[in-house]
């Protein structure tokens, strides 16, 4: 299974920390939130990375260069405007082959535990699934509405739920 991170935005929101790096850099417990991020994946055996980046770009890369160091294997895509979510993952489309018919989706700022992510692919593998959080302020995020929805994707169609 591969995983796509989502690690090309700015990080507005995080300014003035982010003045000179991007928010997936940003050190907790003295590592970048994306190196946790990687390391969630590593302990589950998922070790095929395609990194989107845009934003300093030059110090995530340095930081990362392969994933050997890691023990994962990333390969970098630049998404040179940041156009969205979607936009993102299309950067990625050709690195998913036919071969894919599951992969990974994670946002590169957000810390995931290793659990989370075995939930996920034991219990919805093969579904598409969107991990979500409850927020009492939405102003600048995208929004999530629980009701009848059809996903659909670039890819093929997903289920109705």
């Amino acid at each position: 299974m591969k995983a796509i991170i989502l690690a090309a935005g700015e990080g507005l929101r995080c300014r003035p920390l982010t003045l000179t790096r991007s928010k997936v850099m940003l050190p907790i417990a003295n590592r970048p939130i994306l190196e946790h991020v990687i390391a969630s994946l590593e302990k589950n055996g998922i070790t095929d990375i395609i990194l989107i980046v845009g934003y300093e770009k030059e110090r995530i890369m340095d930081y990362f260069e392969d994933g050997l160091n890691f023990g994962v294997k990333i390969r970098y895509v630049e998404q040179k405007a940041q156009l969205g979510t979607a936009h993102a993952i299309e950067q990625a489309k050709k690195f998913i082959g036919p071969e894919d018919s599951e992969f990974l989706v994670l946002n590169g700022d957000n810390l995931v535990e290793p659990k989370t992510i075995a939930d996920l692919i034991k219990n919805y593998g093969g579904v598409a699934s969107l991990l979500t959080v409850r927020m009492e302020e939405t102003a600048g995020y995208g929004v999530v509405l629980k009701e009848k929805i059809k996903l659909q994707g670039s890819w093929k169609k997903g289920p109705e739920i």
